[in-house]
């Protein structure tokens, strides 16, 4: 369902320095393929990393999805001044790539938002100028715009410090719906506005806010490209108090317990995690409990 790694080293290579969107890239990716979006708009796109990710996932799901980037490659408060070679780059790159898929708009916010139709957007992502006032203005003006699909994305919502404003907004706005903010890299808010929010969608925003720590742990390793996908149908097809889900296969558990053990020489904090939800499904299987036990000893060593 990720696609394979060269996919993500794709990803990662348009511009691998901005690590503070690069980590929600299989987000971005898995979000597009559950939504099957009609229409994706992006306000503000810099280097286009969260742009390529929404077109990668269009492009190896064979989606009907149509994709608009918006900013005007000059730069703001908090970005500085944009050279020109930016974009000529960015376009560059999305007219070899993505040609029938992607459409980039040099122009403001403001004036864009004639362009669509009510009610025509599915997922919108907000990433302009991050002054408070910049941020509620933005959602303002394009809510009209959300179908009964939409989600919102938010960038920066944990930020603080001067004239950062994202933090405040999310604080208010994520009250008023359905919602889940990512705790690391800068923070990005996930908000369902739409009244027919896809279901799996739905599910997983669900499972995110009572199991965030899994969640996001599982997700940062698909960036580092450590977990096989495998591991994270975990994710997508468990449900709470689900020992007798019919979706919990033999082969699920296993590729559970394979995640485990291919992240434990590097990273033995998720594989413990990993292997816990293992033992939980499968309490009777003597290999996953020698190695629950043998990551537990070692842990408390540390």
């Amino acid at each position: 369902m990720l696609g394979n790694l060269s996919s993500i080293e794709n990803i990662k290579r348009l511009d691998s320095s901005s690590y503070d969107w690069v980590g929600h890239i299989p987000f971005a990716y898995y979000l597009t393929y559950w939504m099957k979006p009609k229409v994706i708009v992006e306000l503000g796109c810099y280097k286009g990393n969260s742009l390529n990710a929404f077109s990668q996932s269009v492009l190896e799901h064979n989606l009907d999805t149509k994709i608009y980037g918006i900013d005007m490659w000059q730069g703001d408060l908090h970005m500085g001044e944009f050279p020109e070679d930016i974009f000529i780059e960015v376009e560059g790159f999305f007219c070899r790539n993505y040609p029938s898929i992607v459409t980039l708009k040099k122009m403001s916010f403001n004036d864009a938002v004639n362009d669509f139709e009510d009610e025509s957007i599915d997922l919108l992502h907000i990433d302009g100028l991050h002054t408070y006032e910049a941020v509620r203005e933005d959602f303002e003006t394009w809510l009209p715009k959300m179908s009964d699909h939409g989600v919102v994305l938010f960038h920066d919502t944990l930020v603080e410090k001067e004239n950062f404003g994202v933090n405040k907004f999310w604080s208010e706005v994520s009250t008023q719906y359905p919602s889940y903010n990512f705790s690391f890299c800068h923070g990005l808010g996930v908000l369902l506005v739409g009244k027919q929010i896809p279901t799996k969608v739905e599910e997983v925003i669900e499972f995110a806010q009572l199991n965030s720590h899994f969640f996001e742990s599982v997700f940062l390793s698909l960036c580092e490209s450590s977990l096989s996908k495998n591991a994270f149908d975990f994710i997508i097809k468990l449900k709470l108090n689900s020992d007798e889900d019919e979706s919990i296969t033999p082969e699920l558990i296993d590729a559970i317990r394979d995640g485990a053990l291919s992240i434990e020489n590097h990273d033995l904090n998720k594989a413990y995690l990993l292997m816990k939800y293992a033992n939980a499904l499968r309490p009777t299987g003597p290999f996953i409990k020698q190695k629950l036990l043998e990551y537990e000893t070692k842990l408390t060593l540390k």
